[in-house]
């Protein structure tokens, strides 16, 4: 997501809708150059937006033994990076664009309170600590954590 000069950029987990990895850059700088700082280096697969869709980061997941779904650009030929993208975890990108709405439209995230990047990042790091928070909360209160269920209250 975009700050004014500055942007945000999340790893979110696609079974429990986490936020798992943050960094906020300067705005000049390319999303690609992020990408593996944010990646979970124990996830079987990695799905991104455009941004990211570089032979980089491309090359880094397959040495990792990662299954790259990043999504691909329209003038993208090698067939090696087209055929490995899944679009079933492609799918799963709304649910990070979601998070960035509710950063931006219930939390103040549409607007940088201070300046300078050191003071946008403690907003970008409060406001994820608190979608985190209202998260578990929902997992916690429907006796979904962490899948197993053996962690909450009252379901053994």
């Amino acid at each position: 997501m975009s700050l004014p000069n500055h942007k945000e950029h999340i790893a979110i987990d696609a079974d429990s809708e986490l936020i798992t990895a943050v960094a906020v850059t300067p705005g000049n700088v390319a999303d690609s150059e992020e990408f593996i700082g944010l990646v979970d280096p124990h996830a079987r697969e990695v799905t991104a937006d455009k941004g990211y869709d570089t032979n980089a980061n491309h090359q880094r997941l397959k040495d990792n033994g990662q299954r790259s779904s990043i999504i691909i650009k329209r003038n993208r030929t090698n067939p090696e990076i087209i055929s490995q993208a899944n679009s079933q975890s492609q799918r799963e990108r709304p649910n990070i664009e979601r998070k960035f709405a509710e950063q931006k439209n219930y939390h103040g995230l549409s607007k940088a309170r201070y300046w300078g990047l050191a003071k946008v990042t403690i907003q970008v790091l409060l406001t994820c600590i608190v979608v985190n928070c209202k998260k578990i909360a929902r997992l916690l209160s429907v006796g979904r954590c962490g899948g197993s269920g053996k962690l909450c209250p009252g379901t053994g």
